[in-house]
């Protein structure tokens, strides 16, 4: 997947800069044909351009907005814009979609938010489906399967230390990947005290399509490292300012289950949203007297969702990575690398250790 950098000073700013190019009925227009689709209809241009419109709004109302409503304004928000990146991909404007592709559990008063439930909808008729099919990720829609909001933010890089603070017993489902340099390659490493009390070799190969994108781990006590396939795909997502992860992905039935970063985060803001809108009762306590440090995990959410969330639309867009970066140009080789004793134990050992064709068995 090829990557595009862009510098600015207002990064988020920016992002909305690149997606209101679609408020105007020409740009759409353009960017359908040359994406292979006829000439769009007049309601089709109306359709999308009203829907980035109503987006930004959104957001930049939520902005502003007290925790009592934000999560809610951007589920509209990001319905909006995943809606108009769904037709413009597809250059279908008569998606049959007929709810939301979720059902929200009833929730219990005075329980943690954590544990408000939901189950997934017929995917061929939800709002959730097209964006997994968008995704490429249709298995994550399938009608029936129970997920958590827990489960879902555990899912999200960005949330770090306000997820783990509350959710101590729960670990998260990525982790944090740092590349390092070599002569003639690059390798990754991840934090062994990252996995908890889970042994790393057996997460990690459980991990959806793990052996498309490293050959055998090599467990150094302290780094796990990960050495890259020559032609692998690239499994990581990445935070808001670049920072690479793995996702763990989650056990649903006989699946393991990696849900992509704008899946997540509809996932999510659907249960937040839905809880602010229909269920007061549980909603307004949370936010005026929380005492279990989840509003905290919540909040940092709700900022990441503001600005993590345009990004992920121009990645479905282009089909592409985005990078957004605030520093000089100057600044952009001051990286960490690998320190020189991890180097020195991999030259030694990594010949015999990485035996690939027992790998691939």
């Amino acid at each position: 997947m090829r990557l595009i950098h862009v510098r600015s000073d207002d990064i988020v700013g920016e992002q909305w800069r690149l997606l209101l190019r679609f408020s105007y009925d020409r740009n759409v227009s353009t960017a359908m044909c040359e994406l292979g689709h006829a000439a769009p209809a007049a309601d089709t241009l109306a359709l999308v351009t009203g829907a980035v419109r109503q987006a930004h709004a959104y957001f930049d109302a939520a902005a502003l907005a007290p925790l009592d409503i934000a999560p809610l304004l951007l589920y509209y928000g990001a319905t909006n814009l995943l809606g108009a990146v769904n037709v413009l991909r597809s250059g279908d404007a008569s998606l049959p979609i007929q709810h939301h592709g979720m059902r929200l559990d009833p929730p219990t008063p005075h329980a943690e938010i954590g544990d408000t439930s939901f189950i997934t909808r017929d995917a061929n008729h939800g709002a959730l489906g097209a964006l997994a099919k968008l995704a490429s990720a249709p298995l994550v829609a399938r009608p029936g399967v129970k997920w958590t909001l827990r489960e879902v933010l555990a899912t999200i890089p960005n949330i770090g230390d306000h997820f783990d603070w509350p959710y101590k017993e729960h670990p998260q489902a990525v982790v944090a990947v740092y590349p390092a340099r070599r002569e003639h390659e690059t390798v990754d490493r991840i934090r062994v005290a990252d996995f908890g009390k889970r042994d790393p070799l057996t997460v990690l190969a459980a991990v959806p399509r793990f052996r498309e994108a490293y050959l055998r781990p090599y467990d150094g006590h302290e780094w796990i490292v990960l050495f890259r396939r020559r032609a692998g795909i690239d499994l990581c997502e990445y935070s808001f300012m670049g920072q690479r992860y793995l996702n763990l992905g989650l056990p649903k039935g006989r699946h393991v289950l990696s849900l992509p970063q704008a899946v997540s985060f509809f996932m999510a803001l659907y249960v937040l949203g839905t809880l602010s809108r229909y269920h007061s009762a549980v909603w307004h306590p949370f936010v005026r007297t929380d005492k279990t440090g989840e509003r905290g995990a919540v909040e940092r959410f709700v900022e990441t969702a503001r600005r993590l969330v345009p990004r992920l639309a121009l990645e479905l867009l282009y089909d592409a990575r985005w990078l957004f970066d605030s520093r000089p140009a100057e600044d952009e080789d001051s990286r960490e690398h690998l320190v020189v004793e991890d180097v020195e134990r991999i030259v030694r050992q990594e010949r015999r250790l990485l035996d690939e064709e027992y790998w691939n068995e």
